[in-house]
């Protein structure tokens, strides 16, 4: 059972290991870490105060509605169809 679970370990630690090289510790994590960062006040942290991860979320959801909306505004004026 040590030996099985050691190959387990070993296997996961090279995943990782080449994730972290070829795409970088940022892309590797996706944001793990983003969460894990202090705050002056506990309290405020907790009762709803918005973290790296979700602001960064938000932005991309921004950045794609906005390619979205765009490509389909170039789609209708390549139809001919009225945009507002």
């Amino acid at each position: 059972m040590t030996k099985a679970f050691g190959l387990i370990a070993i296997i996961i630690a090279m995943y990782l290991g080449m994730s972290i090289y070829t795409e970088g510790i940022d892309r590797t994590l996706d944001g793990i870490l983003a969460s894990v960062e202090p705050v002056d006040d506990p309290a405020a942290g907790l009762a709803g105060g918005s973290s790296a991860l979700s602001q960064r979320h938000g932005r991309v959801t921004e950045r794609v509605r906005d390619r979205v909306t765009a490509d389909l505004q170039q789609a209708a004026q390549r139809r001919g169809y009225e945009t507002d």
